[in-house]
This record gives C-alpha cells, sequence and structure tokens, in this order.
C-alpha cells in the first residue's frame, strides 16, 4: 500500500502566511518573513543585551541568548606543547593568546615559581580568589573574623542610597546589598541554604493594612526563638532556661543520691575507722557542694561566676572520684574481715547449717562490684551535669558576641550618621 502526499512537493511556502504571523509583528515585534530571514534580521542573532550581562525580556526574546563556554576562554595547555590531538574539536583554545593562558600550577600549589616573571602562564594572586561574603555585604556576618570570605568594609555611598549611582559597579565606595544569597551559596561553614531571596527592606518597611509602616525592634524585644515566648530578659531568654532547669533538676537528684548513700556508708561503717569515715565526710562534704553548685549555676546569670563553677565542678568531681575510690580500697583492705561476717549472717540459712567460705567470698565480691556501679552512676551524672553546664557556657558566650556584634553595628550607623 503506497502513501499519498497530502501536499504537493513543488510547492512554495513563500506565499502562504498564518493568522498569527501578523501579532508576532505586532505585539511581539518580530519579523518572520523569509526576507527579513535573508537578511539576518530574525531571532536568530545573538541579543546584545545578554552579552552584557541582562536582558529584560528574559525568555520572551526574540534574539538568541548564546552562553558561551568558560573554558573557551582559556588557552589549551596541551596545545602549548604540542600534545593536543583534538584539533579543532578541542574543547579550548588553540591560540596564543598571553591574556588568555591557564594558570601556573606551581604559583598557585606553592606560591612561588621558578620562571618568575618570564612564566608565560598567569599568576594569580591566592587572596583575589576569595570571594566577598554575602552576609557581610548586607550588614552582619556571624563567623566574624574567623569567615572564609573577604570581608571588605567600605564606606557607604550617597549616590546610590539617594537611588541611583553613575558609576554602578566600578564605584570605589559600597553599595549594601539587602537581597539574600542564593541557594546555592556554598560557604562551607555549615550553613543551611536559604530556601528564597526576599528584600531585607521590602519585608520589614511594607506597610501594613492600616497604613503604617512598621520600625524595626529593639533586640530585648523579640520573641526568643528557642522558648517561642515573649522574655522581659534577654539573657534568660537566649542563655536557654531548659538548660538551667536540666542543670537544676540533674543537681537535685544527685544531691539526693549523695545524701542516701553517705547514710549507707555511715551504718555500714561499725568497726571505728577514723581514716574511713574521715574519707566518707569528706567525700560527702565534696558531693554535697558540687550539688549546691549546680544549684546556683542554674540560678545565677552572671557569666564569670557560672565558669567559676565549671572549673570548680571539673576539679571536685574528680577529687570525688579519688576519694570514692580510695575509700572502696579501704573498704576491701581493712573491713573484709566484717563484710564477710555479715554476708555469712544474712546468708546463714534457718536449719543453721554454716555458709561456705566460697559463699561468703562470692558475696563479698558482689558488694564490692555494687559499690563500683554506684560509684559509676555517680561519675556519669556529675559529667552530666559538667557537660550541660558547658552547654549553658557556650549559648552565654554565643550570646554575648551576638550582642556585640548588633553593639558595633549599631555604632557604626550612628557613626554614618553623624558623618552626614
Amino acid at each position: 500500500m503506497m502513501a499519498y502526499s497530502i501536499l504537493p512537493s513543488e510547492i512554495d511556502f513563500q506565499d502562504y502566511s498564518f493568522d498569527f504571523e501578523e501579532y508576532v509583528r505586532s505585539e511581539v515585534g518580530l519579523d518572520i518573513t523569509h526576507s527579513a530571514k535573508k537578511n539576518g534580521e530574525t531571532g536568530d542573532n545573538i541579543c546584545r543585551f545578554f552579552l552584557k550581562g541582562h536582558c529584560s525580556k528574559g525568555n520572551n526574546c526574540q534574539f538568541r541568548h548564546v552562553r558561551t563556554d568558560p573554558s573557551k576562554a582559556v588557552v589549551c595547555k596541551h596545545w602549548l606543547r604540542g600534545l593536543c590531538k583534538k584539533g579543532d574539536n578541542c574543547e579550548f583554545l588553540h591560540e596564543y593568546n598571553l591574556r588568555k593562558m591557564p594558570e601556573c600550577w606551581f604559583y598557585s600549589k606553592y606560591g612561588e615559581c621558578n620562571n618568575g616573571t618570564e612564566c608565560i602562564y598567569l599568576h594569580i594572586d591566592p587572596e583575589s580568589k576569595i570571594k566577598d561574603c554575602p552576609w557581610y555585604a548586607r550588614g552582619f556576618c556571624k563567623h566574624g573574623p574567623n569567615c572564609r570570605h573577604k570581608h571588605t568594609r567600605k564606606v557607604i555611598c550617597l549616590n546610590y542610597l539617594t537611588g541611583w549611582c553613575p558609576q554602578g559597579p566600578n564605584c570605589p565606595n559600597g553599595h549594601p546589598k539587602y537581597e539574600l544569597p542564593p541557594p546555592n551559596w556554598d560557604d562551607g561553614q555549615g550553613a543551611r541554604p536559604i530556601t528564597q531571596d526576599r528584600s531585607f527592606v521590602d519585608r520589614d518597611e511594607k506597610p501594613r493594612m492600616d497604613g503604617e509602616t512598621p520600625t524595626y525592634r529593639n533586640v530585648e524585644d523579640v520573641t526568643c526563638f528557642k522558648l517561642t515566648n515573649m522574655a522581659a530578659d534577654r539573657d534568660l531568654c537566649c542563655c536557654c532556661i531548659r538548660l538551667r532547669l536540666a542543670v537544676g533538676v540533674v543537681s537535685l537528684v544527685y544531691l539526693a543520691i549523695t545524701a542516701a548513700t553517705t547514710y549507707q556508708k555511715y551504718k555500714a561503717n561499725n568497726t571505728g575507722d577514723n581514716t574511713a569515715n574521715i574519707v566518707i565526710y569528706t567525700s560527702a562534704a565534696l558531693q554535697t557542694l558540687i550539688a549546691l553548685l549546680g544549684l546556683l549555676a542554674a540560678i545565677t546569670k552572671a557569666v564569670r561566676i557560672t565558669k567559676l563553677f565549671s572549673v570548680l565542678w571539673w576539679g571536685l568531681t574528680f577529687v570525688v572520684l579519688a576519694l570514692s575510690l580510695g575509700n572502696i580500697a579501704l573498704v576491701a583492705k581493712n573491713d573484709k574481715d566484717s563484710i564477710l561476717e555479715e554476708c555469712r549472717n544474712d546468708l546463714k540459712p534457718s536449719n543453721g547449717i554454716a555458709v561456705t567460705d566460697e559463699e561468703a567470698n562470692s558475696c563479698y565480691k558482689t558488694v564490692l562490684i555494687v559499690s563500683g556501679v554506684v560509684l559509676g552512676l555517680q561519675f556519669l551524672i556529675m559529667c552530666l551535669i559538667g557537660w550541660i553546664i558547658q552547654r549553658f557556657l557556650r549559648e552565654v558566650r554565643q550570646d554575648a558576641e551576638i550582642k556585640a556584634a548588633l553593639k558595633a553595628v549599631d555604632e557604626g550607623h550612628e557613626e554614618g550618621a553623624e558623618g552626614k
């Protein structure tokens, strides 16, 4: 079965037109006639605005938006040595152009090149590769001097603030950027990507329904992001009240455990050994002091006092650990006979049969193991409280750094206002 062509092959399509061609010519401004194509006046030409960096029409532009390959701007390093096998199909330039030479590997790797000024490759300063920090350009960078990007401080351009600067990007003064960095900005410092670009000024100065323009709020009036409630005292808010509560609760639990274990040791010490009593009472006093320090650290707001509590806490923790180990060693050495006797009395059956030495020794080992487990639990609780206090100090330190940075920004704004 042969297929028949609907249109004859010798038809001249130049004599035909479509209904939408008039709309394309009048509204879009694109001439799609055959004569315009022959003269190169159609959308096959490259958009001269896109070549400069920006075209207001975007995807609706009738001209081509050609993105040049950045690799074509570099001379082929293999061609320079006569070893390129791709020829005209190479992605890099095959021409000797000093302005488009590749970067010198030795200078980029070691910071120096033996050829010096006679090297044909580019010697790029490593500092010039560091990008400007977009957060610092907006006014504040949380990384401060530890930021891996460049913090360039410039005098603000008054022309740009009034609305337009004739020098544009070549202006030596600073042009503040209120937009957030794009989502694909990789600062390599653990920052989470931003999901949308919004203007800081447009968000905070947009008029409300009542016609009033909201003003900036004080730091003390901002809702704490950790507690989601208004706090009259920002120190209590942003220093994390939950950490304070955790320190207080764990300290109370530790105080109760200390009282119970001390009373048990006091009842068990029937020999009247003065050395054992001194160790028991000293350890109990230090453990009580540790619990009280934890409670005071949960109440106080002073950073220096909290740091002092932290140092004393860790010091007393290891002292108490050493005393407790010494107490167990003294009990194992001096009170072995009394413990064995208690074990025999506890294990003695009702029929009066004597307990064997093996059973008594097993009970003695069990008593020592239980004492070691209790000591280990106490040490873990002390380490937990110390870790919570360290977290608390870190929150305090971060809050103090943020306050100092905001104060510096406010002082800079005041100096700029006075300069005007």
